[in-house]
């Protein structure tokens, strides 16, 4: 900042002397611009570096352009990859590669392109680039394995398509509705490519020039133009440009870890010159820095199960610093960093019979977890998380076949195919363990539970004031309040998730495939993102609102023999119109005899407007028993709801117009309103409770 401070101030005061006949002596010049140059150098002296670009730049000097960092064989050493490999290993990523062979790398029309504003469709010419990328990944991987040539002029194909491409850009990441040449920005488009192709270029260099020195020459251009370049240019930064580099302060997301990991890893590849190495190690650790210090105390991901896409990601940057340094630049994981490294594992549910992997899914979080045992695998072995290390392991077993099973991956970057290879044995061993133990007779349901052990009970993440919980008798909820403005968001403060015997009885629906309207100016009137389809209370029949003023407060979570109570005032989430003075919410779960959950929602209100409106959602079947009593049915699983005698029952069977959303919930959702009387007092008490029947 001082830098670009010092150059243009230098450049006006010159510009000014010119244009007023020299009044200004050169003498005068140099004394405003030393004057300047101490600002910014007193400036500089009172902005101390974060614990990253700190360790960064004492140990600047062990990173060398040069690509001699690698902890990979080189191409040409085939011992090294029969080492690194098993002959199974060799057999899968060849036998990808001879898939990918038969793949033609395609050109993104416009037509498809510019869906995005012409339907709403996001993902059409995302499938193109995906094809693209992942085929060259194969290609790549195969030709590593076997190490015969066989698939060398199809990679050729590949970096010569994406050398002499255009753009890499996805629709979304646009300026306008189409990329423009000399526009370009880093963003997960590119920054995907940058993370594969530079790997490509270091491994089969050589080999490819003896085709055509060209090829490799256009990829150097590429890379340069599309990835570095952009990327150190300061203009860019901020809003309409890289504005997850978080040097204007603002709230970041796992853009920051996953693009800064990027094009450090582009460039340390790739970029031949020095200064140029230094000065992208030096901003990426800055801007990393920046996502660091957002990071909350209590552990909880913000981002809800984004964190996939952040914390590896974030995780993988520290690795990178540490293995291109020679172990010199090393970061160690603080409490901050442990406690959100076991993030998945706390909001994970369970497994049904139909082979749902269901989790707390607040915000655009889908209600069912996908799990990449190799991401959580890095984070664990990083953090040294015990718990993380368990619950990776317990998502790799497999109920039917009774046994333990580790996938071979299907990665969509380069680098992460690769760590597959350290990471793969490791799992193997680990998991080699266990199916002895099953095979000597031990019930792997039991190990299952022995795995889960670690794994709290309950969770109180304080800082954006959600909770999950799990009892022994199978009970699991999760709850939140705070602040509707944090990441990928909906209005769903005061919402409740609850599970019993790993079967949904109340849910947050989810966000449907991203559409332009899902960040756009109309995210809020989406049906999945307002707090009437989700378990949340509407005073004077009044919907939550968007933004960081609308947060709940004075909330509190504590366990007492065997009771789990979370509270919060939901007063502030409802605009002024509503004339809602306070609503407090206490969410009880008893784990103590009978397990129930019970809501009960004491209100204030300065005038009555319309009904108070309790609404809870749910996939399971819905009876109605008495004027204060209903059955619901998930799976097989049967629960009563019963309510205070001041609401009157009605139960809306869910129109869900969007496919994805359709199949996620086949068997349909119903929406439970409970409803005050109109002319309802203006204080009053309601009072919901759950229990297994």
């Amino acid at each position: 900042m001082c830098f670009s401070l010092y150059m243009e101030v230098s450049y006006a005061a010159g510009t000014f002397a010119k244009s007023n006949n020299n009044t200004i002596t050169m003498k005068t010049k140099a004394l405003f611009t030393f004057l300047v140059m101490l600002l910014c150098i007193s400036l500089s002296a009172n902005v101390k570096p974060g614990p990253i670009n700190a360790a960064y730049k004492a140990n600047a000097s062990s990173f060398v352009v040069g690509a001699d960092w690698m902890p990979y064989p080189k191409y040409s050493d085939r011992e090294g990859w029969k080492a690194l490999m098993t002959k199974d290993e060799r057999e899968y990523f060849i036998k990808r590669g001879e898939k990918a062979l038969k793949h033609d790398f395609q050109p993104i029309p416009i037509s498809t392109f510019i869906c995005l504003y012409t339907t709403g469709d996001k993902q059409a010419m995302r499938k193109i680039e995906r094809a693209n990328r992942e085929a060259f990944i194969d290609l790549m991987m195969a030709e590593l394995a076997e190490g015969k040539g066989r698939f060398m002029l199809k990679i050729a194909d590949g970096l010569w398509f994406y050398g002499t491409s255009y753009h890499w850009s996805h629709s979304n990441q646009c300026k306008d509705h189409l990329p423009r040449f000399e526009d370009e920005k880093v963003a997960l488009g590119n920054v995907r490519l940058g993370i594969t192709i530079p790997l490509a270029y270091h491994f089969f260099k050589e080999e490819i020039d003896k085709m055509d020195k060209s090829i490799c020459k256009t990829i150097e251009t590429a890379v340069k133009r599309i990835v570095i370049d952009p990327y150190l240019n300061e203009k860019n930064d901020g809003e309409g440009g890289h504005w997850w580099t978080g040097f204007d302060g603002k709230k970041l997301n796992n853009w920051n870890p996953w693009c800064n990991h990027g094009v450090a890893y582009a460039a340390l590849l790739m970029v031949k010159d020095q200064a140029t190495l230094d000065a992208v190690l030096d901003k990426t650790s800055r801007s990393v820095d920046c996502y660091y210090t957002q990071l909350t105390d209590d552990g909880c991901c913000d981002e809800g199960l984004y964190w996939s896409q952040a914390i590896p990601r974030f995780i993988q940057y520290l690795e990178l610093l540490e293995v291109a340094s020679g172990g010199k630049c090393t970061i160690r994981p603080d409490v901050k960093l442990e406690a959100i490294s076991n993030y998945p594992s706390r909001v994970f549910i369970g497994t049904d019979k139909s082979g749902n992997n269901w989790a707390v899914n607040f915000g655009d979080s889908s209600p069912t977890m996908g799990s990449d045992p190799y991401l959580n695998w890095g984070v664990a072995r990083y953090t040294g998380s015990q718990e993380m290390m368990d619950y990776t392991i317990y998502r790799l077993y497999n109920p039917e076949k009774g046994k333990y099973q580790v996938p071979y991956p299907k990665s969509d970057e380069g680098a992460r195919a690769l760590e597959f290879l350290y990471y793969y044995p490791e799992l193997r061993k680990a998991t080699k363990a266990l199916n002895e133990r099953i095979q000597e007779g031990e019930s792997g349901d039991e190990i299952q539970k022995e795995l889960r052990k670690s794994c709290p009970s309950y969770t109180f993440y304080k800082d954006v004031l959600q909770m999950t919980a799990r009892t022994d008798n199978g009970w699991k909820i999760g709850a939140r309040f705070g602040l509707p403005g944090i990441q990928h968001s909906h209005n769903d403060i005061g919402g409740v998730i609850m599970f019993v015997d790993n079967n949904p009885i109340l849910i947050d629906v989810g966000v449907a495939t991203y559409t332009a309207d899902t960040f756009g100016p109309n995210r809020f009137k989406l049906w999945s993102m307002r707090s009437d389809w989700h378990s949340c209370p509407s005073p004077n029949s009044v919907l939550q609102h968007q933004g960081w003023d609308y947060g709940s407060k004075d909330c509190t979570c504590t366990e007492k023999d065997g009771v789990i109570t979370f509270s919060s005032d939901m007063g502030n989430c409802y605009v002024k119109e509503g004339k809602v003075e306070s609503y407090k919410r206490v969410i009880e779960l008893n784990d103590a005899g009978q397990p129930y959950l019970k809501i009960t929602d004491t209100y204030a209100l300065s005038q009555r407007i319309a009904p108070d409106l309790e609404y809870f959602v749910t996939p399971g079947k819905v009876q109605k028993l008495s004027e204060t009593s209903l059955l619901i049915n998930s799976a097989g699983t049967e629960m009563i709801l019963e309510w205070s005698d001041n609401l009157k029952v009605n139960v809306e069977e869910a129109e869900i117009p969007e496919a994805s959303l359709k199949k996620k919930w086949s068997n349909g959702l119903r929406r439970i309103v409970l409803s005050s009387k109109p002319d309802a007092p203006l204080t009053g008490t309601y009072e919901m409770k759950f229990y297994k029947k």
